[in-house]
């Protein structure tokens, strides 16, 4: 996780693929999260740029719950099978995820700086999927927030694991995600505002895609 205070009042928060390895690891990559958004509220942050171009996939439930001072108490997203019908509704309940009414994370609210007024701009790009792609989703809708860069890998679908008996799995896509105002993304996300090639991950003050968020932030 990279983050850096910005001029203007701007937090630079880029989040990767979560670690797949136990509980305990994905609860403190959520925790991580909680701290550096939380060191930058105290810095007076008031627009944020949440860079996803890295976020191939991991655990959306931890990151999702790791932002909830973006979301507050809220229902996010959903999961919507091949008919169009709602199966799953995402929420954020007292800074944790919620698939329906099953509890997902634990860690809880560990930054208690409410968030100030201001823009939200989201990265993505080609790399952006699965997990990465929920996350982008969970911000539409959402008043001053845009997304920047280019289209999502499209593996915006949630999977079933089917035992085939000793050791083997097979996983189905079984349904679409699905933003809080119920569009459906069947094959990815297309950027708001479209920004081909310039990453510069080094140095994100040269990154045409940072550059043309922190513009629409700066209006």
């Amino acid at each position: 996780i990279v983050f850096k205070q910005m001029e203007n009042s701007t937090g630079y928060l880029r989040i990767p693929k979560s670690p797949v390895l136990n509980n305990t690891d994905e609860e403190r990559y959520n925790q991580e999260i909680q701290k550096l958004v939380c060191q930058l509220l105290q810095k007076n942050t008031k627009n944020w740029i949440i860079d996803l171009r890295l976020n191939y996939g991991g655990n959306m439930f931890q990151m999702l719950a790791g932002l909830n001072n973006f979301f507050g108490d809220a229902n996010i997203g959903a999961y919507t099978d091949g008919s169009g019908k709602q199966t799953n509704t995402w929420s954020i309940r007292r800074g944790n995820f919620f698939l329906n009414n099953e509890q997902l994370t634990q860690s809880g609210i560990q930054c208690s700086f409410p968030l100030k007024t201001g823009k939200t701009a989201i990265l993505i790009g080609p790399i952006t999927a699965s997990s990465g792609e929920a996350v982008a989703i969970a911000f539409r809708g959402l008043s001053n927030v845009k997304i920047f860069g280019e289209p999502t890998k499209g593996l915006s679908t949630s999977l079933r694991g089917y035992s085939l008996g000793r050791d083997m799995t097979l996983f189905l896509s079984t349904g679409y995600y699905t933003d809080r105002k119920g569009h459906i993304y069947k094959v990815g996300i297309t950027p708001d505002i479209n920004v081909t090639g310039g990453d510069n991950f080094e140095d994100i003050q040269k990154d045409e895609k940072v550059i043309t968020a922190s513009r629409w932030i700066n209006e």
